[in-house]
């Protein structure tokens, strides 16, 4: 099962711990979750301050996004298979 990573900001972190994954409108190319391939990659493209870095399960290979390396979730509550905390953006540990 193909597993990606998704940086974001302390605040959005414990809202996606509560709540989930949510479609956001101001991607790149659209709506949709955004994950890259590695954690660094994640914390580089991160649009926002990148503290956390989520662990995404999906159960398959999301669609290419305009940035090589960088792939959308159209569905997050039906592709994303599991989650969790990974990474710290900063101190580079999880």
């Amino acid at each position: 099962m193909p597993c990606f990573y998704h940086a974001t900001s302390w605040r959005n972190a414990e809202s996606i711990d509560s709540n989930g994954f949510v479609i956001g409108w101001g991607g790149l190319a659209g709506p949709g979750v955004y994950v890259c391939e590695t954690e660094d990659q994640a914390c580089r493209r991160c649009r926002g301050p990148a503290d956390v870095v989520f662990q995404v399960r999906t159960w398959y290979w999301p669609d290419a996004a305009p940035v090589p390396g960088n792939y959308i979730i159209y569905n997050p509550s039906h592709e994303i298979q599991s989650y969790r905390w990974y990474w710290d953006c900063q101190h580079g540990y999880s």
